[in-house]
């Protein structure tokens, strides 16, 4: 896997200089399969994906299983 992304960097940079609680980065949140969040914050239930399948309309769109366990992304 290659490092973050040039906008996955700019959000980094923007929660570290808001202060906010610092992220679990490419979160697998899938019991059986790899689907992973750009940031996560778990214990909130709590998921930002910058550019996965979701916003692309790839072949793998997380939200519907994301908000079935519980997660807003």
């Amino acid at each position: 896997m290659s490092g973050p992304s040039k906008l996955e960097a700019t959000l980094e940079l923007h929660i570290r200089g808001m202060k906010l609680p610092k992220p679990e980065t490419e979160y697998i949140f899938h019991p059986s399969r790899c689907w992973r969040f750009d940031f996560a914050w778990p214990d909130r239930k709590l998921a930002v994906e910058v550019e996965g399948g979701g916003w692309s309309n790839g072949r793998h769109t997380r939200g519907p299983d994301a908000r079935l366990a519980g997660v807003s992304v």
